[in-house]
């Protein structure tokens, strides 16, 4: 897998978050963050990032965090299925990829070591 380091900058988003160990759940969650953004009219021309806080080869299977965020400067309330934060801004391994069944264009990042900072809160 391809990455490049890019310094992003620090943005508002909608989030979902999973802990557990990294794996197939990442992609169902990312799944059901498209669904809910794109039932609100939120995910046409959207950024949305999946973000692994954690490092797996420290940090124990159960307690690994993983965010699927919306960037949105919409002030969306918040409601049972996500949380508003930010991202705080910093340098990121960043993967694109496109989403060609929908037409747009995504990114994981992916952040190491743990952002010595953050907004978004367990």
């Amino acid at each position: 897998m391809k990455y490049i380091i890019e310094q992003l900058p620090e943005q508002p988003v909608l989030y979902m978050r999973r802990i557990g160990a990294y794996g197939v759940e990442n992609y169902e969650l990312m799944a059901e963050m498209k669904k809910w953004a794109d039932m609100r009219g939120l995910f046409k021309d959207s950024i949305i990032y999946g973000i692994a806080w954690d490092n797996p080869a420290d940090t124990p299977p159960e307690q690994c965090r993983y965010d699927v965020c919306l960037v949105s400067s919409v002030d969306f309330p918040a409601d049972e299925s996500v949380q508003r934060g930010e991202i705080p801004g910093g340098k990121y391994a960043v993967i694109y990829y496109s989403a060609y069944s929908r037409g747009s264009t995504g990114v994981l990042g992916l952040r190491y070591p743990k952002p010595a900072r953050r907004r978004i809160t367990a």
